[in-house]
């Protein structure tokens, strides 16, 4: 009875010390037994909740490492976000993406500013609600042939200003645009990121610019005769000439576009500041050979020459790729005033 009491204290390592033959040794024997094995029983027990116990710590060792590096990970996905909302509200150009059913999804203040609508208004409401017809040269564009849908359908696009695309919003509104798009991809194309830029000011520039190329070519025309005339007066009219000639080249020195003046052999004899400030590559640009060694492929400029003077018209080349930039190439035959009208040289803007 008191090995009972003890046993039931917890006490397992308690033993009967009792051995007669009658049957209290026999039951003291049995009970014995019985708290030997409850004593195993109970230490494999502790060792499993020993073992288990590790596999608990080590398990929540882990849940708290993963959590941190959760928690990390959510920092740096906040501070990408913010980084990326950050560059995209700071573009100068108008930006905005459509998902898959051309609805509009993020729109940038410069996007905001030019189509003359709050991106609150603007968002989850389709595209052509926003900009309502996509014109090409003044012609309403079909659905499927709007650069977005195009997009949408994995063609990435870049339209510029020779292009002659336009937006009408919804106040009426119509705005020449360049833009480009691309295709937005997730599983799959999931929708077509924008960018586009007014180019009102670039086209009234080009305008511009056009008129005064025209101008300044007759202005050079007249000053060629000028000239051709100063040289029987040349010991009377040099400082005239001297004065004439730097009335020239102030003109083209104040052209914004490049501008060389090659003689029939392909020498230059003029070359504005605005050359290398356009192409972006220091050079002497001493004559066509040279120059077509620097500029390769990609302008062909000799050949392009030789055209002007062989076959005595202008050559007139757009969209030109060349260091990161696109050029309009135009190339003009400079004739003699006398009646032969001979090939004396070549205009290139």
């Amino acid at each position: 009875a008191e090995g009972a009491r003890e046993l039931g204290k917890g006490k397992l390592d308690v033993v009967v010390d009792i051995k007669s033959k009658d049957e209290i040794g026999e039951l003291a024997t049995v009970f014995n037994q019985m708290a030997a094995k409850l004593k195993g029983y109970y230490g494999e027990l502790e060792g499993k909740v020993k073992e288990r116990t590790g596999e608990l710590e080590k398990a929540k060792t882990d849940l708290e490492h993963s959590l941190s590096d959760a928690t990390s990970l959510q920092q740096v996905v906040k501070e990408e976000r913010d980084r990326a909302r950050a560059i995209v509200a700071s573009m100068g150009e108008g930006l905005y993406v459509l998902d898959k059913e051309m609805k509009l999804i993020l729109m940038n203040p410069a996007a905001e500013r030019l189509l003359e609508i709050n991106s609150q208004e603007a968002i989850n409401k389709d595209v052509t609600d926003v900009i309502v017809k996509v014109l090409k040269n003044g012609q309403e564009l079909a659905p499927q042939d709007r650069p977005s849908v195009r997009t949408l359908a994995g063609a990435s696009m870049n339209i510029g200003i020779d292009d002659n695309y336009s937006f009408k919003l919804i106040s009426g509104k119509e705005i020449p645009v360049a833009l480009a798009t691309t295709p937005l991809r997730g599983d799959g194309i999931t929708g077509v990121i924008m960018v586009f830029r007014d180019i009102t000011a670039e086209k009234q520039s080009r305008g511009v610019i056009e008129q005064q190329v025209v101008e300044r070519t007759k202005e050079l025309q007249e000053k060629n005769t000028a000239l051709t005339a100063a040289k029987e007066e040349i010991s009377r009219g040099w400082l005239q000439i001297q004065m004439e000639k730097a009335r020239l080249l102030a003109s083209v020195n104040s052209i914004t576009l490049g501008f060389l003046m090659l003689d029939s052999t392909g020498k230059t004899l003029i070359k504005n500041p605005a050359v290398e400030r356009s192409i972006g590559i220091k050079s002497d640009y001493a004559n066509v050979d040279s120059m077509d060694q620097l500029l390769g492929n990609a302008f062909a400029i000799k050949t392009k020459f030789n055209k002007c003077i062989d076959e005595r018209t202008p050559v007139d080349l757009k969209n030109i790729s060349f260091n990161n930039r696109f050029f309009h190439l135009f190339m003009a035959p400079i004739f003699s005033t006398d009646n032969t009208l001979t090939v004396i040289g070549v205009v290139i803007l």
